[in-house]
């Protein structure tokens, strides 16, 4: 479904798009997300943009794997305070609020007005680098390079500093530590021991002759 909102993009031969299902995953990225990138990047693809299912607290996990965070908003999504959470705007690199054309634009620009005051009761990602808020049209084309110069020019100065580097190791520390949890948990479940007594846990929780939490710590005394 992404090439079909993607009508110009998808068009030219130096592009790939790739629709991932999230497979049950929080954060708006899939579980192989990360290798994905990786993939793109020994394909010589040197632009990756990752597009979450949307803004919310699950949104850490991309950011734990992006150099650039730009929260995309829109000027008449109900109640701007629905976007004005802490978490979110913590994370953002950029606010952009979008559609900014037409009989939006008054909304658009109040809205950017109500993001910029919000962040002012956050703590900023990089003390020394203020997080934007601009409009933009996706429709008109209007303030998309403005955007994209932004963009280079954040990465410029965190890598003149070392946070670019920095934030590059802690990604992978963090990713680790993922990926032995998934390790972790799927050798558990995959256990035929473990297997069998869950069955016979299921139908004691269900009977109401254990708790969650006595079956949870039976499971996990389980050898």
């Amino acid at each position: 479904g992404d090439k079909t909102r993607m009508q110009e993009i998808s068009k030219l031969d130096r592009v790939f798009i790739r629709p991932s299902p999230t497979a049950g995953t929080l954060g708006g990225v899939s579980r192989k997300t990360r290798e994905s990138i990786l993939l793109c990047e020994a394909a010589g693809y040197d632009i990756i943009l990752i597009e979450t299912v949307g803004v919310g607290q699950s949104e850490f996990e991309v950011s734990t794997m992006t150099d650039f965070f730009l929260v995309l908003m829109l000027p008449n999504a109900g109640d701007v305070l629905q976007g004005i959470k802490r978490g979110i705007l913590e994370l953002a690199d950029h606010v952009a609020v979008n559609k900014a054309d037409g009989d939006n634009e008054s909304q658009a620009k109040r809205a950017a007005s109500e993001y910029r005051n919000a962040l002012h009761l956050v703590k900023r990602k990089h003390p020394d680098i203020p997080v934007n808020v601009t409009l933009c049209s996706a429709l008109h084309h209007k303030g998309i390079s403005e955007i994209w110069d932004e963009i280079l020019q954040t990465i410029q100065k965190l890598k003149e500093n070392g946070t670019f580097s920095a934030n590059r190791n802690r990604q992978l520390v963090h990713w680790s530590k993922r990926l032995t949890e998934e390790l972790l948990l799927a050798s558990f479940w995959n256990d035929p021991a473990k297997q069998s007594l869950w069955k016979i846990l299921i139908e004691q929780i269900k009977n109401g002759e254990k708790t969650p939490l006595e079956a949870g710590n039976e499971m996990l005394k389980k050898q």
